[in-house]
């Protein structure tokens, strides 16, 4: 009844199926450079398939802080096109002379103008995200595990019957989200790849019909693409997720969007006041090498819904607490020594913290027990 049948099955099973999306003709949006650093500029690429000879226009382009917001037309506006499937490739300038990209994730949306009526709202036909690095900052690693929708997150479009089961080895992340369908049945997906900057763009696959627990050996009966999953890491725990799926199997058919705002879910290490409490070591670079510090926290302090506070020895850990997501963690943390600042940490996960130390170096405290 053991077989590693069921991997080898399964990705060949992804890999027909993902030929089968290409052959879809799908639009897509690609960032140049792929690896984009805060000061510089990135351009785009909108490319797919148009109903005719026309192909498409770009209409205006327009970056609302982290939004870039593109609107295209059909080209067959006012003039005759041959009915024949063609290819488009148009290239996109996003930022005006003298501007320049921020740190952060740009969220991409191509719209698509209404051709009956220019005041009917325009309708997305794509989307993605581009990361911005910092130099000398490090990237988000999410922490693997289990995550749920986020309580009081930026998006409240979604409820409890959302879960991730997340796992990152080195930059590759394999995503597992399971989703009710409207008949009530849960269902299993899956998404695979490697992460740029804090964020990961991946096709979503539906998974079926399969072996069952107790029965025989049987292959996936359909491995089916089912859209784009597309997330931003904000934090080691927090995140948003953003599920596209095409509306319909026509050319440039408008997608439906669900941002999803997710987080780690706490199972197992009590209540978010006591939350930091444990082993940690404190690992910093300095220039003849590693200095670490181990640190025992205990929860002492909590002041009303905006501040947890956690000792050991001369430290104190105090970090802020969101009474908006209370199942989350909060923004960050000051770790003291004494009265002396030792470090900021803006990158909070259950098994690390993310910062910078007093001279602004990276920094990171990493729990080694509970």
């Amino acid at each position: 009844m053991f077989s590693t049948k069921p991997v080898a099955t399964i990705f060949a099973a992804m890999l027909a199926s993902q030929a089968a999306a290409v052959e879809n003709n799908l639009p897509t949006i690609t960032a140049t450079p792929a690896i984009v650093n805060v000061g510089e500029t990135f351009s785009l690429t909108f490319a797919g398939t148009a109903p005719n000879a026309c192909g498409l226009e770009v209409v205006s382009t327009g970056v609302i802080a982290d939004q870039v917001s593109i609107v295209v037309r059909r080209g067959d506006q006012g003039r005759a096109c041959a009915e024949v499937l063609t290819p488009f490739r148009q290239p996109i300038q996003v930022f005006t002379p003298g501007s320049s990209a921020r740190a952060g994730v740009y969220k991409v949306s191509v719209v698509l103008e209404s051709q009956s009526d220019v005041s009917q709202a325009a309708q997305p036909i794509a989307f993605t995200l581009v990361p911005v690095r910092a130099v000398g900052k490090p990237e988000v690693r999410p922490e693997a595990g289990n995550w749920n929708f986020e309580n009081g997150g930026a998006f409240a479009t979604s409820g409890s019957g959302v879960a991730f089961a997340l796992e990152r080895q080195g930059d590759h992340v394999v995503v597992m989200p399971s989703f009710y369908d409207e008949t009530g049945l849960g269902r299993w997906y899956f998404a695979s790849a490697t992460q740029s900057g804090n964020s990961l763009m991946a096709q979503l696959y539906e998974i079926s019909g399969g072996q069952t627990l107790f029965g025989a050996y049987k292959p996936p009966s359909s491995v089916a693409p089912f859209g784009n999953i597309a997330i931003e890491f904000i934090s080691p725990s927090r995140a948003t997720a953003w599920i596209t799926q095409p509306s319909d199997a026509g050319l440039l058919s408008p997608l439906k969007v669900m941002p999803i705002s997710i987080s780690r879910f706490n199972f197992g290490l009590g209540s978010f006041n006591n939350i930091f409490a444990g082993t940690w070591v404190l690992l910093s670079d300095v220039p003849n090498g590693s200095d670490t510090q181990h640190l025992n926290f205990s929860n002492i302090q909590n002041t009303g819904n905006t501040q947890r506070s956690f000792q050991s020895g001369e430290f104190r850990l105090n970090c802020d607490a969101n009474s908006q997501t209370p199942s989350s963690l909060g923004q960050s943390c000051v770790l003291l020594r004494g009265p002396l600042q030792v470090a900021i940490f803006d990158r909070l996960g259950f098994n690390q913290l993310q910062g910078i130390d007093a001279s602004g170096k990276p920094v990171r405290l990493l729990r080694i027990e509970n």
